[in-house]
């Protein structure tokens, strides 16, 4: 299944999300990088679209929580 696109509130740190949900993989667009979480489960991609701060949410529970690789 082909990542489907996260409709987002604006955000100054993530600038587009996608979810595969098959692969549990989450790719952010950040300031400058692209980046793929690993392992993440749907309600948590869930809670990150309906988080007031995305920025906030990811550096709370993602980082350090689930790999991240860069994409580009």
């Amino acid at each position: 299944m082909a990542d489907q696109p996260m409709r987002l509130k604006p955000s100054t740190q993530v600038h587009g999300a996608r979810y595969d949900p098959q692969a549990q993989r989450l790719t952010l667009d950040l300031n400058g990088s692209t980046v793929a979480v690993h392992d993440i489960p749907q309600d948590k991609v869930v809670a990150f679209g309906e988080a007031d701060s995305h920025g906030k949410f990811f550096h709370q529970y993602i980082k350090g929580q689930h790999e991240i690789t860069r994409v580009r």
